[in-house]
């Protein structure tokens, strides 16, 4: 298994807003968008 590069990271955290934490757990947040992602990426695989 691979590492996440750190600036992939940064440019991760960049994308939230630090005062709203359902910026990072929302179905609309980072996490949520991940998710979403990663589920379409494997569906195409």
């Amino acid at each position: 298994m691979t590492t996440l590069d750190p600036s992939t990271l940064d440019k991760l955290l960049e994308w939230l807003n630090p005062s709203d934490p359902q910026s990072l757990f929302s179905d609309a947040g980072l996490f949520g968008q991940l998710k979403k992602a990663l589920a379409e990426r494997m569906l195409q695989a």
